[in-house]
């Protein structure tokens, strides 16, 4: 199996080093690499899928930099950077096509991706930032409402603005995916203590429930009469829906 630029096999899981599988070896610390149907050898190991997976996202190190990409005049303004990927392009789904079905009884609008920058992303602190030669573009981390992997592309999403898409020309899209999980995942634990149990279709946070009150029959009544209401309510909308 060809291990060059890979989506999935892209961290030796003997030193940890990323991108340095070359014919079935790594080039840092010169194991041989074997990748079969349901796992991979390495050395005298022996390793399944599952527990590759396990190992990126507990070894893949947020702080991490390809200089050899960016250039010196660039560098100074980004030199706190915790990483700064390859050669990506940034895409976003701000392009609508309309399908029309016979005499106009269907319709559809499909939001398409295209180029909206082409540069490099830098992963700071508590902010990210595709920087082009025309154009900057910063999310702070707490606009993330979602990332994941669609296909060869990382993507996420922010607060109030359409989706955007990033293809890494020499990097994998699950590498970002997994860096920017363990991102999201220490800022919110340093910061707010919160949990974060799932990253898409959004951000969904655990906290520990705090009952201030006890309970008693008068708020129990209550919500009852507010579930009568709401029942209510459902019904007549799936009535409508119906009809």
């Amino acid at each position: 199996m060809n291990l060059i630029n890979h989506p999935f096999f892209f961290l030796c899981p003997s030193c940890f080093s990323e991108n340095t599988f070359r014919n079935s070896q790594c080039l840092a610390c010169h194991k041989k690499i074997e990748i079969h149907d349901q796992h991979i050898n390495f050395g005298n190991q022996q390793i399944n899928f599952t527990e590759y997976y396990n190992l990126i996202e507990r070894e893949l190190s947020i702080k991490k930099t390809s200089f050899n990409t960016v250039s010196s005049d660039k560098l100074n303004s980004i030199n706190d950077a915790l990483r700064i990927s390859k050669e990506a392009e940034l895409r976003q789904g701000n392009q609508l096509i309309n399908f029309i079905g016979y005499h106009k009884l269907y319709q559809r609008k499909i939001e398409k991706p295209v180029i909206i920058g082409e540069g490099y992303l830098a992963i700071f602190k508590d902010y990210v930032e595709f920087i082009s030669e025309i154009k900057r573009w910063k999310w702070p981390v707490n606009q993330f409402s979602c990332v994941t992997t669609n296909g060869y592309y990382f993507e996420f999403k922010i607060k109030h603005k359409p989706f955007y898409q990033i293809k890494f020309l020499h990097e994998s899209p699950l590498k970002y995916e997994i860096i920017f999980r363990n991102w999201l995942k220490q800022f919110y634990h340093n910061s707010d203590e919160k949990r974060i149990v799932e990253f898409q279709p959004r951000i969904i946070f655990s906290s520990p429930q705090q009952f201030e009150k006890p309970l008693n029959f008068s708020s129990h009544q209550h919500s009852e009469q507010n579930y009568f209401f709401e029942k209510i309510s459902i019904n007549v909308i799936q009535f409508i829906i119906r009809t």
